[in-house]
């Protein structure tokens, strides 16, 4: 007597897992036929081989219900998947620090969603606008509620991959930092400062390209007063001038009223710094010396007409000491030149040569 192998239809489930993570079991049920009380399944299913992105599929393998049993078998696929990814960017770039009133921001996730949504942004320092987008890109506008730093994420598994179900990773971090109300407020110093609001230190060093800005200085009366190519968008270098301008005179006040202090100023800085006109790089010691021993030509601190007039009279003494000293000397230091002289203001060489030795004699700076 002969005994027929039990019949037995044995179908595999498809599996999927993301790339990167561990396979889950491989699972399977009896879809015709069954088992002996008693009975069961030994071994395993298998899958081919394979970690990349795809499908494997899935072989019976060492999967048996014994020799009383004959299996057919209904293959099934293995998938591996990628998570989506979202990619975050915007019309300034990351970690900048700009005056924008808003920024544009550009999501764009690695795959097609459809449940991506403004509330899956996590963001702080600002708020999201104008959300919208489909599939793969998705825009919005951000707004910082106040200067600083923002940030702009998507946290993770909070969107999913369309044909896949994949949940998202976390993406990139946006950094921006916003100076709007600083620029803000140094254009409303610029316009007259209506608001009677001065921009501080700390809010003009936080403009990008701008530092030096000091605690406890107005620069309002100079942003007022300068001159840029458009006053209600200003540069960076045209604020930066103001800054340099100011602590300038600031600094020679403050060297004029603490003579010794060690602090000596350049050619170059009178000259780029202040604008001043007629700076001689060969009287640089003794301007610094004038400004030390005549403390009271200056106020603290110093104005422009004051330096400016300083540099005509050191350069009036000095080209007396040289003999090289001429009437338009002695007009930008101030002094009256016999104005009825053909032409005006002129004075001969021996006039020029006695007031040379006048000059020499009084000499009031010490080199």
């Amino acid at each position: 007597m002969s005994v027929n192998a039990r019949a037995l239809t044995v179908t595999a489930d498809d599996i999927t897992k993301t790339k990167g993570t561990s396979d889950p079991a491989l699972t399977y049920s009896i879809t015709t036929g069954s088992l002996e009380t008693g009975d069961s399944f030994t071994g395993a299913l298998s899958r081919a081989a394979g970690e990349d992105v795809g499908d494997y599929p899935i072989a019976l393998d060492m999967l048996t219900a014994g020799p009383n049993y004959t299996i057919t078998f209904v293959a099934a696929v293995f998938t591996i998947v990628e998570n989506p990814t979202m990619v975050i960017s915007a019309d300034v770039s990351n970690n900048e620090v700009t005056n924008d009133e808003f920024i544009n921001v550009t999501f764009v996730s690695s795959v097609t969603t459809n449940d991506f949504s403004k509330s899956d942004v996590t963001v702080t320092n600002g708020s999201l606008s104008a959300f919208s987008g489909s599939g793969t890109t998705y825009f919005a506008a951000f707004t910082a509620f106040a200067d600083g730093a923002t940030i702009i994420r998507v946290n993770n598994a909070v969107y999913t991959d369309t044909s896949t179900m994949a949940d998202n990773i976390a993406s990139n971090i946006f950094n921006w930092t916003s100076t709007y109300d600083a620029y803000s407020e140094v254009k409303e110093d610029i316009a007259g400062n209506s608001n009677v609001q001065a921009a501080t230190d700390i809010q003009i060093n936080s403009l990008e390209g701008v530092s030096g800005a000091r605690v406890g200085i107005d620069y309002t009366t100079r942003f007022n007063e300068s001159s840029y190519g458009n006053s209600t968008a200003p540069t960076a270098a045209e604020i930066q001038d103001v800054v340099d301008y100011v602590n300038l005179l600031v600094d020679i006040g403050y060297e004029a009223d603490n003579s010794g202090t060690g602090i000596d100023f350049t050619t170059g800085q009178l000259t780029t710094n202040l604008g001043l006109s007629d700076v001689t790089v060969d009287n640089q010691s003794e301007y610094n010396s004038y400004i030390d021993d005549n403390a009271d030509q200056f106020s603290a601190p110093a104005t422009f007409a004051e330096v400016q007039g300083m540099v005509h009279i050191v350069n009036v003494i000095e080209a007396a000491s040289a003999g090289t000293l001429t009437s338009q000397h002695l007009v930008l230091a101030g002094v009256v030149v016999n104005p009825s002289t053909d032409p005006e203001n002129t004075l001969s060489t021996a006039e020029l040569t006695e007031v040379s030795s006048s000059i020499n004699g009084a000499n009031p700076v010490t080199t």
